[in-house]
Parts: structure tokens; sequence; C-alpha cells
């Protein structure tokens, strides 16, 4: 059974949205606060621009591996970022989803607004995926926070 879900989550950050989008467009800084646990080692490119790709590929040790692939659509500096990825668990195919991230300018920095539509290819807790999204915009704001 397939089941969507969009969701959509909001956060307030102190710095400037051009700070915010190098978070994002920096393959060193966006591994820094995006890749998940030191142990899980995982393989990983960037390349952020219309038509351009991301690949993320690790797991915990002795764990399941995780592959994402995602397809840049859209990318406005400073502004916008559209992009569809999908999301592999050993090679067994279970998100499909396109997700757009907007950076608007707002005191006292810029409030990101990532929303994702997401088709779940498989029966299971749904709302780790949202909370997953949710622990990974605390984890940009630690790191802008602390550059």
């Amino acid at each position: 059974m397939t089941a969507h879900q969009t969701f959509t989550v909001r956060h307030v950050l102190e710095v400037r949205p051009a700070q915010v989008f190098r978070a994002f467009a920096d393959p060193k800084a966006k591994a820094a606060w995006s890749l998940g646990p030191a142990d899980w080692s995982p393989r990983y490119e960037l390349d952020l621009r219309v038509g351009g790709h991301e690949i993320f590929c690790g797991g915990p040790p002795d764990g399941e591996v995780h592959t994402i692939e995602a397809r840049y659509l859209d990318v406005v500096a400073d502004e916008r970022i559209v992009y569809a990825y999908d999301v592999r668990v050993n090679d067994t195919r279970a998100v499909a989803a396109l997700a757009t991230i907007q950076f608007m300018p707002t005191p006292p920095g810029t409030t990101i607004v990532w929303t994702e539509q997401a088709a779940f290819l498989h029966d299971g807790d749904h709302s780790l995926f949202e909370r997953h999204l949710q622990n990974v915009v605390r984890s940009l704001a630690r790191y802008l926070a602390s550059a």
C-alpha cells in the first residue's frame, strides 16, 4: 500500500539567507550538519545546481544501508531549492518525494520553510519521517549558530 503525506517545517534562524543557502550549497558545510553519526561513514556527493545531484549512502555499522539520491529541479541562490529524491533501505525503494526549501528574510535573519510531499512505498510509522526532518532542521540551526 502506498501512503502519501505533505508536511512543512518552519524555523527562524539568526543569520542572513545567503549564509543559510551556503550551508546547503557547500559540500563540506552540508556534510557537517546533515550526514548523521560519524560511525555511519557515508559516501556523499553534492552538486547543487539545476540538473545537479546529491547522493548519500551509509548507515550504522552492521545495520541497514540508507541510500538517498536527489536531483535538483530549481535553485535560486538565497531564495529556494527544489529537488526530487528517493530513499532506499538495503536496495528497497521506501520513499519518493518532492522537497521545496525557501529562505525568507525576516527579523532576526531568515525563516526557513521546508515542505516535503512524500509517497511512502511501504507500511510503517511515517511520522518518523517528519520527525527526522525536524531533527535535520535543528541540526542546521546548531551548525549555523556555531559557524
